[in-house]
């Protein structure tokens, strides 16, 4: 989990809080963590079906 202080920033850079790192961005869109990847690869390129 990251710190308190690592939380704040990346919550100012995605407009939400974060709780776990890593976080993904595609085309400087944020999708989020493991799972919110996993699920949009599967929507947009038909990945992890």
């Amino acid at each position: 989990m990251p710190k308190a202080s690592a939380k704040l920033t990346w919550k100012k850079t995605v407009g939400k809080p974060v709780e776990t790192v890593p976080q993904i961005f595609v085309d400087q869109k944020h999708i989020g963590g493991c799972t919110d990847f996993e699920a949009w690869a599967k929507e947009n390129l038909g990945l992890f079906a």
